[in-house]
């Protein structure tokens, strides 16, 4: 699959029994729609994560790696304004969410930084001082 970001190949990791897209280029990763509940720990259903709405975000427009649609700009739930939201591009079919460099790893450690998940990434990625 192609980086939504770059256009490397990406290659496929295995984090915790779930397959996750990651481009050696610009070090985003790439989700399937439902594995960041998994990799976050939680069970139920895939929309567990309702993604808040972006008004007029000047961030580069991407396209689907799975269908090509044209992704959506979201926020992850959390923080008290816009500086502090995590800022996502999602696609509108349900493929999935688009983090990144970083990203992933900064919404892991917002849910719970004792997550199995988060522990992998720093020591594969690296740690974020």
């Amino acid at each position: 699959m192609r980086c939504p970001g770059c256009t490397s190949e990406m290659i496929i990791l295995e984090l915790n029994g779930v397959e996750v897209d990651y481009c050696c280029q610009c070090g985003g990763v790439w989700l399937d729609g439902g594995e960041l509940e998994l990799l976050m720990g939680h069970t139920g259903d895939s929309g567990s994560f309702k993604l808040e709405p972006v008004d007029d975000c000047k961030e580069e427009v991407r396209k689907c790696p799975r269908c090509r649609k044209v992704m959506l700009k979201r926020y992850l739930p959390g923080g008290s304004d816009a500086d502090d939201k995590l800022l996502l591009d999602s696609c509108p079919a349900g493929c999935g969410l688009w983090f990144d460099a970083g990203e992933l790893q900064e919404a892991l450690a917002q849910a719970d930084q004792d997550n199995v998940v988060f522990k992998q990434l720093q020591d594969i990625f690296g740690r974020k001082d």
